[in-house]
């Protein structure tokens, strides 16, 4: 917890044995953190993305999204771009202190079906005579 990548930790005391029976040295530890497929992270925010579907994104909604600790319900307002953020507050990471606590910031993906069944095309033929 609010730890990163590079980080140097100095463990005193618990390195080698010093020779001829000087005190041990000190441990330096060098953090790697490794790469997440859903998360990233920015300071003490998690990023993330979500995929929705057009009817969501245009009726609004509710999805699930996953967080570090739990999944949690989003809701969508209508009319809802693609690229738009989400901050879900307290969702992140905890400073080194633990006073603080970043946000999740959770980028919407609109999709676009690549195929639609005929109904669907009808459908959508008719909300673009609406004009939508």
């Amino acid at each position: 917890a609010g730890i990163e990548d590079g980080q140097t930790l100095v463990l005193e005391g618990q390195g080698e044995a010093g020779e001829k029976g000087a005190a041990a040295g000190d441990l330096y530890i060098i953090v790697r953190v490794e790469k997440d497929k859903k998360f990233s992270r920015q300071g003490q925010d998690i990023l993330s993305s979500e995929k929705i579907p057009f009817s969501i994104a245009t009726l609004g909604g509710k999805v699930e999204v996953e967080t570090l600790a739990e999944k949690l319900i989003l809701k969508i307002p209508s009319g809802t771009q693609s690229g738009e953020v989400f901050r879900l507050k307290n969702s992140g990471i905890y400073s080194s202190s633990k006073r603080v606590r970043g946000n999740q910031l959770i980028k919407i993906i609109v999709e676009i079906p690549k195929r639609v069944s005929r109904r669907q095309e009808e459908l959508l033929r008719e909300l673009e005579e609406e004009g939508l």
